[in-house]
């Protein structure tokens, strides 16, 4: 078996365009990494956090790139496990929806690898608000 490890550096951005995207750590979450990104006050302080209710509101996206060789594609399968997807997600692997989720307390596992190319792939997951529901 072997292993492509997705975590460490990813970008985060807005999932409908607006701004900039910022580094981000994966795991991890929107609220840390704009944080760290001096995007926002850190919301633990004061009341900050009631300034702050629109992250919720919004659908964000995770992105980044990993490379494939020949051989990983000559498997029989190629699984992506992906966990605490915070709630509602849409996984995609070079633009084209690989899976969806709706619980972050369990372990997605999605065989990807017809969406595989070799060389260079790209990764994305949007993380949708789950307001209003």
């Amino acid at each position: 078996m072997r292993i492509i490890d997705l975590c460490g550096d990813w970008t985060l951005s807005r999932a409908d365009g607006g701004g900039k995207p910022i580094p981000a750590i994966v795991p991890g979450c929107v609220h840390t990494d704009l944080l760290a990104a001096g995007a926002i006050e850190d919301p633990f302080y004061r009341d900050n956090e009631s300034r702050l209710q629109d992250i919720g509101e919004t659908d964000w996206l995770y992105c980044r790139s990993f490379e494939v060789d020949a051989a990983l594609l000559g498997a029989d399968a190629v699984l992506l496990q992906a966990e605490g997807l915070d709630t509602l997600a849409e996984i995609r692997i070079n633009d084209r929806l690989v899976g969806r989720a709706d619980n972050m307390f369990r372990r997605w596992d999605l065989d990807v690898r017809s969406r595989l190319l070799e060389g260079e792939n790209r990764i994305s997951i949007r993380l949708q608000s789950t307001y209003p529901l």
